[in-house]
């Protein structure tokens, strides 16, 4: 991805792991709350520890890393493979319409237009695509219908192999849940191409964001903090109807009476405006921002979703029309004006932007 590329001078250490590493500890400091580093930074570890939210915050980056690799790499999110021009390789044919994309570390995925099939014929007929594949490798079917090139099982290199995933799988996961969670909105790789568990986990990682009192945006680490401690104590409310709990947080009890009211009316205004925007852009936008540019039109309703959590937490890159590598330029202009009203409602606070709306405050001013 472009937007950490400038840390390089060559293109061939873009994606270097000293690289990734330092961005993503500067990510996860960025995503805390600041009150809390400046405890470490007089040397109080204790406090951060003790931190409620911070430990939350923590615990989810690292939940959230372990099932993207696991499961990444029992999909075969992260294979790769070496020497695409060996010598002796033989050749794939693609019908027109068909497209080849070299990842890093040689890796190919073969995309296939709607009818027609990829041929070994030694020399392609006009019109077609070649490709070289190496000796030894298979080509495979993914979940997403596409061919994959897969190297071959010698003993030789497997194990070496085996190490570059889950080398991979680590850099990768780890840097896009903490890029996605924190709001950074940075890509070192394109997980458009994930399975569908893991490009939806990025997608509930959108709506958790960073701490409070910190860079990122995002609905914070504390209101799902309090949500889940509130809700507990409804539903324990609703079979005993005579228990007065008080409600805690980092081991004290909260005062504040109106505390649990502003928590609920705060998600219940997040999932309308969600909603109501989803709906708006299924509505307003038309087929022709996914066919015109390769995007099936059935993935309509989860990239428009993906649209509307990627602006409203300010995460930048989201899935489909607006994955890793692509950008909002397709849509149309009313809905880029509910993205950029989205955006600021993001990143501004919800009732901040949203008494500007009520006539009553202007007329008390």
């Amino acid at each position: 991805n472009a937007s950490i590329g400038h840390f390089a001078s060559r293109p061939e250490l873009y994606h270097g792991p000293a690289i990734e590493m330092t961005i993503t500890v500067f990510m996860v400091l960025a995503g805390a709350n600041f009150m809390l580093l400046y405890w470490l930074i007089i040397f109080r570890p204790r406090r951060l520890l003790a931190d409620v939210e911070w430990r939350t915050y923590v615990g989810i980056l690292f939940a959230a890393t372990v099932l993207v690799v696991a499961i990444g790499l029992w999909s075969g999110d992260f294979d790769g493979t070496n020497g695409m021009h060996k010598q002796g390789a033989e050749t794939i044919v693609l019908p027109p319409g068909g497209q080849v994309h070299v990842g890093r570390d040689g890796q190919v995925d073969v995309r296939l237009p709607a009818t027609g099939s990829a041929t070994t014929d030694d020399s392609p007929r006009s019109g077609h695509v070649a490709v070289l594949v190496p000796q030894e490798s298979h080509i495979v079917r993914d979940h997403k219908g596409r061919l994959r090139i897969r190297p071959g099982d010698d003993q030789a290199g497997r194990g070496e192999q085996e190490d570059r995933r889950l080398d991979q799988a680590i850099r990768f996961g780890l840097f896009q849940v903490v890029s996605i969670m924190t709001t950074t909105g940075y890509c070192t790789d394109n997980f458009d191409l994930w399975n569908s568990f893991n490009r939806g986990l990025l997608l509930v990682l959108m709506f958790i964001g960073g701490c409070a009192g910190s860079t990122g945006g995002g609905l914070k680490v504390i209101r799902h903090i309090l949500l889940v401690k509130i809700l507990r104590l409804e539903i324990e409310h609703a079979f005993h109807p005579t228990v007065v709990r008080p409600l805690w947080l980092g081991g004290r009890p909260v005062e504040d009476p109106e505390l649990r009211r502003n928590i609920l009316v705060y998600f219940a205004l997040i999932v309308a405006i969600f909603v109501f925007s989803w709906l708006f852009t299924i509505t307003v936008e038309p087929e022709a921002t996914w066919t015109e540019h390769g995007h099936e039109v059935e993935h309509k309703l989860i990239d428009a979703a993906s649209c509307v959590a990627a602006t409203l937490n300010n995460i930048g890159p989201g899935l489909g029309v607006i994955g890793a590598t692509k950008n909002y330029s397709n849509f149309t202009w009313p809905t880029k004006l509910l993205f950029i009203w989205l955006m600021m409602l993001g990143r501004l606070e919800l009732f901040v932007i949203l008494v500007l709306f009520v006539p009553g405050f202007w007329r008390s001013q």
